[in-house]
C-alpha cells in the first residue's frame, strides 16, 4: 500500500512538473494582443456555435496536423540556434524523399526530435526511479533505460 502512494505521488510530481514547465515557457514566450478593433474586423459576423463548420473541418485534420506540427513551428527558433545546419539539411532530404514537403520542414522536424531526446528519458527516468530506490532495478540497468530512451527519443 506504501508503494501504491509512493507511485501516486511521483506520477503528481511529474504532472507538476510537465505543467510548471507549460507555464513556464508560455511566460516567455511574447505575447500577441490584438485591439478589439481588430477582432471585431476580422469577425465575418457569422456564428458558428459551438461544434460549428469550422471545428468541425479543424478536427478532421490529424493529430499531428493540429497540435505537433504546430508546437514544432512554435519552438523550432528556440532550437534553431543549437542545430547544426547539416542536421537540417538531412532533414530537409529525408522529407524530400517520403514526399512530405508541404506538411513539415527540416527545423520543425529537428525540434521534434530535439524535444523528445529531453522528453522521453525525463519521463521514462521518473517512472523507474522508484524502482531505482527499492532496489528492483539496478543501476546500470536505469543508465541503460536513460540511454535507449534519448536514442529512440532522437529517432522517433
Amino acid at each position: 500500500m506504501p508503494t501504491l502512494l509512493f507511485l501516486g505521488g511521483i506520477g503528481a510530481v511529474v504532472i507538476g512538473f510537465f505543467l510548471c514547465l507549460a507555464a513556464a515557457v508560455n511566460s516567455l514566450l511574447p505575447k500577441k494582443k490584438a485591439s478589439l478593433a481588430a477582432r471585431v474586423m476580422s469577425s465575418d459576423g457569422e456564428d458558428d456555435g459551438p461544434g460549428g463548420v469550422r471545428d468541425q473541418e479543424k478536427m478532421q485534420k490529424s493529430f499531428l496536423d493540429r497540435v505537433i506540427i504546430p508546437m514544432a513551428s512554435k519552438y523550432s527558433k528556440y532550437f534553431s540556434s543549437i542545430t547544426p545546419a547539416k542536421m537540417v539539411t538531412n532533414a530537409d532530404r529525408t522529407i524530400a524523399e517520403a514526399g512530405m514537403q508541404s506538411k513539415v520542414t527540416g527545423i520543425q522536424l529537428v525540434t521534434i526530435s530535439w524535444v523528445l531526446l529531453g522528453a522521453l528519458p525525463l519521463f521514462l527516468g521518473l517512472l523507474f526511479l522508484p524502482h531505482l530506490a527499492q532496489g528492483t532495478v539496478k543501476l546500470w540497468v536505469y543508465i541503460a533505460i536513460l540511454a535507449f530512451s534519448a536514442f529512440l527519443g532522437y529517432r522517433l
